[in-house]
This record gives C-alpha cells, sequence and structure tokens, in this order.
C-alpha cells in the first residue's frame, strides 16, 4: 500500500482513492476514473473481476474458432499448392489471445463494486491480497470520505 501526498490519496494494488474519486490503473496509466461525487455505494466482494465474463468467454471462445479455421486454412494450402503464406501463419496468434480472454473471463478475484447511477463498475485486486494491508486501505479510504461496505471480508479468515 502506498501513501501519495499529491492530493490526499491511498493505493492499493492498481486501486486509487483520491479526495476526488476512484482511479483504476495499469502501469501508472489511467484505465477508469470516477469522480467521488457520482458515486452511490462502495463494496468489496469476490466474484468475476470482469465486468462482463460472459461476453468476454464468448468472445474468446469466437476468437480460438478463427484461429483453428485459419490454421485449417494454412494446413490446407500448404499441404495441396506447397505454399506457405505468412498471414496464414501469423493467425495462429489468435489462439493463444482467445485463450487469455477466456481465462481472464473466468478469472475470480476480490474487487470493489461502485455502483453509480445507473451504472456499476468493478476495480479489481491483485492476485491474494494481505488482509491487514487490505484493511488499512478501507480504514485510510473511510478517512478520504468513502464509505466501503467491506463485511464480506471480515468474515473471512
Amino acid at each position: 500500500m502506498e501513501n501519495s501526498t499529491e492530493a490526499m490519496a491511498v493505493r492499493f494494488h492498481d486501486v486509487e482513492f483520491s479526495s476526488q474519486g476512484i482511479t483504476l490503473l495499469s502501469q501508472q496509466s489511467k484505465l477508469l476514473y470516477l469522480a467521488k461525487q457520482d458515486i452511490r455505494k462502495i463494496t468489496l466482494k469476490k466474484g468475476f473481476q470482469s465486468e462482463r465474463p460472459i461476453a468476454e468467454i464468448l468472445f474468446g471462445i469466437v476468437v480460438i474458432g478463427l484461429g483453428l479455421y485459419f490454421f485449417a486454412n494454412f494446413v490446407l494450402v500448404a499441404l495441396v499448392h506447397g505454399k506457405i503464406y505468412l498471414d496464414d501463419l501469423l493467425s495462429l496468434f489468435l489462439l493463444p489471445i482467445g485463450g487469455w480472454f477466456i481465462v481472464d473471463g473466468l478469472r475470480k478475484r476480490l474487487y470493489f463494486e461502485v455502483v453509480l447511477d445507473r451504472d456499476k463498475r468493478k476495480f479489481p485486486l491483485g492476485k491474494n491480497p494481505d488482509k491487514g494491508e487490505l484493511g488499512k486501505f478501507i480504514k485510510n479510504a473511510t478517512q478520504l470520505g468513502y464509505v466501503i461496505d467491506a463485511s464480506f471480508w471480515d468474515q473471512v479468515d
């Protein structure tokens, strides 16, 4: 957990709570920002970390299907015509990309569910967060004026 003195902010993994709002970071780049005044409720939950897991899994299946189709086409053209096209060979990269979408869609972890007026957003935490560090982070975020329902985490051993 890091404390930044810029604008009174606390950070845990890739989630930063500041006096202005909540930010989801990836390698110091902002992926998602929600202003504090737009937030209605924050709850700590465990479940699918993906915003839309079913859509992500289905997309992964489609990408793998395309990869298999292009791989079969590559093999048939190579056997029948004796020619190898580089772009058909590059389509093999669709297989691991589709697999990544499926794995990411199935990944279950802790996350903050932030409820807005007409939407919900997930702010996923990293693998196996330390209970003590997460407790300190929630306490520091509460001092910034956020109300976080962490009753789920209190019941976990």
